[in-house]
């Protein structure tokens, strides 16, 4: 693993209110790419971070997919287990919803808002059982 994810792992799992912003975005996931992705977009914006790691969420070098196995590996395990949830509500950018549109394991339910991105998504999994 990569010093630069590891050191995102280190800052936020040092206390338990900066690690609540994890939990959040991991409960606002449905499965563990989307919480990447959600990784990415909430590290990427460095006014989302503290001084002390705003070089670190810029960092080109970091593994977004290990970083979020790492949570997910820690949040799905006892003590304190926590879930995916059930929809995606996306008010991301065009970027974040093209990278799910290609990938035939999600499911758009429909579109929302007025501007056009937003959408209500579920895993194809999910969205049979509905």
């Amino acid at each position: 693993m990569k010093s630069s994810t590891k050191g995102i792992i280190e800052y936020y799992t040092s206390s338990v209110d900066r690690e609540g912003y994890i939990i959040d975005l991991f409960r606002g996931s449905i499965d563990v790419y989307t919480f990447s992705l959600h990784l990415q977009y909430y590290l990427s914006d460095r006014r989302n971070l503290s001084i002390e790691v705003k070089e670190l969420g810029a960092s080109p070098n970091i593994s977004w997919g290990l970083l979020a196995k790492y949570f997910d590996n820690r949040y799905t395990e006892a003590p304190y287990y926590y879930q995916y949830g059930d929809l995606l509500m996306s008010y991301y950018q065009d970027e974040f919803v093209d990278k799910l549109k290609d990938n035939p394991k999600y499911s758009f339910i429909r579109k929302t808002g007025t501007n056009g991105s937003q959408f209500y998504i579920v895993t194809q999994k999910e969205h049979i059982c509905l």
